[in-house]
């Protein structure tokens, strides 16, 4: 059964480490699955945001991202989830209307206990079209 599960980065710095117990549960877990965002760029003549996120797959470990865009009142304009069987995801996404965000939700699940834990995290306070 296994003991430890590392992930890395790669700079080489952990993002992920589960302990897992003798009935093959995690029991012990750090997490540091912060996106990397890259200043805006133009594609395509468009301005867009480079997203980059690590997609681990630590045994009896469910990690699910979704990118949820707001407007400036707090209402949900559109939620994508992200699914990934690779390790690492690199997009772009369109830069917001004025006063839109994005936001990202990193949903945690323990397949063993069903333990859940939801992680969410602002990644775009400033880019925004003019």
């Amino acid at each position: 059964t296994i003991k430890e599960y590392y992930f890395t980065n790669f700079e080489r710095r952990r993002l992920v480490t589960c302990l897992y117990d003798s009935t093959g549960s995690c029991y012990s877990y750090f997490l540091n699955l912060s996106p990397v965002i890259s200043d805006v760029l133009i594609k395509n003549e468009q301005p867009a945001i480079n997203l980059f996120l690590y997609f681990p797959h630590p045994e009896g470990i469910e990690l699910s991202y979704t990118i949820v865009l707001i407007d400036a009142n707090n209402k949900r304009l559109s939620e994508v989830p992200l699914t990934s069987t690779n390790f690492f995801l690199d997009t772009t996404l369109a830069v917001p209307m004025q006063g839109s965000q994005y936001f990202i939700s990193l949903k945690f699940k323990n397949l063993k206990d069903s333990k859940t834990e939801i992680f969410t995290k602002k990644f775009r306070d400033s880019a925004s079209v003019k």
